[in-house]
């Protein structure tokens, strides 16, 4: 199929042909959205909780309807992603974002839009930056994004965070839910890959329930310190910055 890739990285190159080649077969939706998947599935396996067994069951499933050179197809965009990501660490941007409308399944899934980077990054100047007296007291911020979807604008606010010297992965704990698995999925690789310290949630943020809970690897090593107080951890932390 015709696709239109604007950023000019030629890993983020790369990873879009190879996600052309493998769609042969299920359609560039599903394939998409099996790599999608198959990386959230991968990372959230590093958590030791109640949930582990079933992940890495389910990744099994995943895998087994996969052949050998679908396989090594996903396995190198994989790759390839977390190499694109890692070179953005400093001015990140929604890599997975990009892609998705490259290939126009924004056109097929729901007629829904992800916000462009540069609103983003504008949006996360203008909320304002944690303040002093709060990190003393508490350690850290939360912020909250409801609707997550690939996790644009949280990404924008760590853009805007890293632009004025402040480290969100030592100051800043996420909080993302969206109502749809494949935007859980999207965001959690995101922010898992660009090192935050957060929580993806499946669920209804309206209604108030959950299905389930991603944390990203940054969350092992999260310990904000307050000022003149033992190490304090947020995992539950839900409050809005």
């Amino acid at each position: 199929m015709k696709y239109y890739l604007p950023d000019k990285d030629p890993a983020l190159k790369e990873m879009a042909a190879i996600l052309e080649r493998v769609s042969y077969k299920h359609g560039i939706f599903d394939s998409f959205f099996n790599l999608m998947e198959l990386i959230a599935l991968s990372i959230s396996t590093l958590w030791s909780g109640e949930e582990r067994a079933e992940r890495l069951n389910a990744l099994e499933r995943l895998l087994a309807r996969l052949s050998a050179e679908e396989k090594t197809s996903y396995f190198q965009m994989a790759e390839l992603l977390s190499s694109v990501i890692t070179k953005r660490k400093d001015a990140p941007n929604d890599v997975l974002g990009k892609l998705f409308h490259a290939f126009g399944l924004h056109n097929k899934w729901k007629g829904q839009f992800f916000t462009p980077d540069h609103i983003c990054q504008f949006m996360g100047m203008v909320s304002g930056f944690p303040n002093e007296e709060e990190l003393k007291k508490k350690g850290y911020v939360s912020v909250n994004d409801p609707c997550c979807g690939s996790g644009a604008l949280l990404i924008g606010y760590i853009h805007a965070l890293k632009s004025q010297n402040y480290d969100p992965a030592n100051r800043v704990f996420m909080v993302a839910q969206d109502i749809d698995i494949r935007c859980v999925w999207m965001c959690y690789v995101q922010l898992s890959l660009y090192d935050i310290p957060a929580v993806v949630i499946h669920g209804n943020s309206l209604a108030l329930e959950e299905q389930s809970k991603w944390y990203t690897p940054a969350c092992l090593d999260f310990h904000p310190q307050k000022e003149g107080d033992e190490l304090n951890s947020p995992k539950d932390e839900t409050s809005v910055a």
